[in-house]
């Protein structure tokens, strides 16, 4: 297991769920990464794959029960954000070209759908 990818277990748990990415790409290609289990990924041949994602392409983690994030695609918005909600300065932050996603732990029941939130200048439209 390369340093990257124990640094992503450390970071995000150890029972994390570590999906290789393309580089390039947003996020991974098809339909099964949804059911591949933490047990799928510890495999020599997923382990294999992995550290070589992890020097030349990406590594995403699936979003679950308990861990969740939040996206912000406008870098603008950012830092009110986190003016507004002084306890994400604590979290795991991952940038791309505009905006961050701010990766939460969450107690309790989790919506299983994403809410889209509008500034009042965008309701008032």
């Amino acid at each position: 297991m390369t340093a990257a990818v124990q640094k992503l277990y450390a970071i995000f748990g150890p029972r994390a769920v570590l999906i290789p990415i393309l580089c390039g790409e947003k996020g991974p290609r098809g339909r099964d990464w949804q059911t591949i289990t933490f047990a799928d990924t510890q495999t020599e041949v997923y382990q294999r794959k992995l550290a070589w994602h992890s020097e030349h392409a990406n590594i995403g983690v699936r979003q679950g029960d308990t861990l969740q994030s939040i996206d912000i695609d406008d870098d603008e918005l950012v830092k009110a954000f986190v003016n507004l909600n002084p306890f994400l300065r604590d979290t795991t932050v991952t940038k791309a070209k505009r905006g961050c996603q701010f990766h939460v732990r969450v107690r309790g029941a989790y919506p299983k759908q994403a809410g889209r939130l509008q500034t009042h200048a965008q309701r008032e439209a």
